[in-house]
């Protein structure tokens, strides 16, 4: 039962919301670092609340994810939205990004080495792990 796994992981996973959601309403004040913040977050974000519905193995799980955001910004590079005619959509253009920036792929790393920094200080080695993700 997903209720039984560590309390952390949702404490992670509402905290990295709220935070994300505060850089969405105070991006004016963030200015340039909003975009390098939000990538940051967002990793741990996820992490976080994959975790919370699904104990994965963490080291599988994080690679994962952080292959997925270098993917995402792959299609960036290669303008996928722009081939799928999606530019005009913005559901896409939220998920998939508009721009390539490789700076986006600093910020996926450095919320890929704090969230496993926090992931290997906070949770319980005694949780069981299952799935062969």
């Amino acid at each position: 039962m997903w209720f039984s796994y560590p309390a952390i992981h949702r404490i992670f996973a509402v905290l990295f919301f709220l935070i994300c959601v505060g850089i969405v309403f105070y991006s004016r004040e963030l200015g340039q670092f909003r975009w390098f913040i939000w990538d940051i977050v967002i990793v741990m974000f996820l992490y976080s609340l994959v975790q919370w519905i699904y104990r994965f193995n963490p080291w599988k799980l994080i690679l994962a994810l952080l292959l997925l955001a270098f993917f995402i910004e792959m299609l960036q590079y290669f303008h996928f939205v722009i081939y799928m005619w999606w530019e005009k959509n913005q559901a896409m253009n939220l998920i998939f990004g508009s721009v390539y920036d490789p700076i986006d792929i600093i910020a996926y790393t450095i919320g890929w080495i704090l969230i496993v920094a926090l992931d290997l200080t906070y949770i319980k080695k005694e949780t069981p792990i299952r799935g062969s993700l």
